[in-house]
């Protein structure tokens, strides 16, 4: 059953107010930068039915992460995570 929710930011308080908001119906998972959220989906991407997620983050290169189609290395989330950053770009 897809009843978690990532959320996926590096400023506490906006983590605060979206759990806060969300917590009733589903049970919260929170990353404050992108390794941590990378390794929380490989644990559960199939128990997810969400990620909410800050494109900018300092630990990005001040570039920004975002998800496209594709297959992460058998997480079974259908997603690539892309980071941009000086003009480079990673896929992580």
């Amino acid at each position: 059953m897809r009843n978690k929710i990532l959320i996926v930011d590096d400023v506490d308080i906006n983590r605060e107010i979206l759990r806060s908001i969300l917590e009733d119906e589903y049970t919260i998972l929170e990353a404050e930068n992108g390794k941590q959220a990378l390794e929380i989906v490989d644990q559960e991407a199939k128990n997810m039915a969400a990620i909410l997620l800050d494109l900018v983050m300092p630990d990005a290169g001040a570039g920004r992460a975002e998800p496209t189609r594709g297959d992460r290395k058998g997480s079974g989330s259908g997603y690539q995570w892309r980071s941009y950053g000086g003009g480079t770009e990673e896929v992580l």
